[in-house]
């Protein structure tokens, strides 16, 4: 397969472009629909973006190591946001992850994001329950 020639390729359809196009078939519709998947995709990029600068085993911690603290604003709250979104959780250690309130632009947290049992167990482990 030629993934170059893939890429230069217009033809292909994207979730936003056919979004877009199904939306203009219903005059009714306001456009709430392609909002939101236009900001799961900017979430997703921000995902992509912290694992390709840190690599997964930075972003995520490896055992024995000290988990890499994420800036809140930037990385915290969208990933949060989309976890919980999905029927999740993200826990800090203290407190759910969006409930934040960062005092600087730049503030770091340490962030656990997983399913609702898994974030549930590591609760218990950090007596937050």
């Amino acid at each position: 397969m030629d993934h170059a020639a893939d890429a230069q390729r217009t033809d292909l359809m994207t979730i936003a472009r056919y979004a877009l196009n199904e939306q203009s078939k219903h005059p009714e519709a306001c456009g709430d629909f392609t909002i939101l998947l236009n900001h799961i995709v900017l979430g997703c990029k921000f995902v992509c973006s912290a694992v390709s600068k840190a690599g997964l085993a930075k972003v995520i911690g490896l055992a024995g190591e000290t988990n890499v603290q994420l800036i809140v604003l930037y990385e915290v709250f969208p990933m949060s946001f989309l976890v919980e979104q999905a029927g999740g959780q993200a826990f800090t250690g203290k407190q759910r992850a969006l409930d934040l309130v960062p005092k600087k632009i730049h503030e770091r947290y340490p962030v656990f994001l997983g399913s609702y049992a898994d974030i549930e167990e590591i609760k218990q482990l950090y007596g937050a329950t």
